[in-house]
């Protein structure tokens, strides 16, 4: 038989008193930049390939059509109700 995971009463349990730290804020900042920026990269280059040949443009009409789609992306995410 396997022995109980932990041998305590909920009474001796104490409650994290953690804080928030210049650190921990710049390491989630950070982290944060990390993912937009891949994200950002991953949806660009797929959605470039993709309008490059369905679209057949111009590259100067390319990247005004990617361009349009990041911005509007933008501005839906600040209209976004909560979830």
């Amino acid at each position: 038989m396997l022995p109980a995971a932990s041998s305590t009463t909920g009474a001796e349990y104490k409650q994290y008193e953690g804080r928030i730290t210049v650190y921990l804020l710049l390491t989630c900042l950070l982290a944060a930049c990390g993912g937009l920026m891949f994200g950002y990269d991953i949806g660009i280059s797929g959605m470039y390939n993709k309008q490059n040949h369905h679209l057949a443009c111009s590259c100067k009409g390319l990247q005004l059509a990617v361009e349009t789609v990041v911005v509007l992306l933008f501005f839906l995410d600040l209209i976004q109700p909560p979830l």
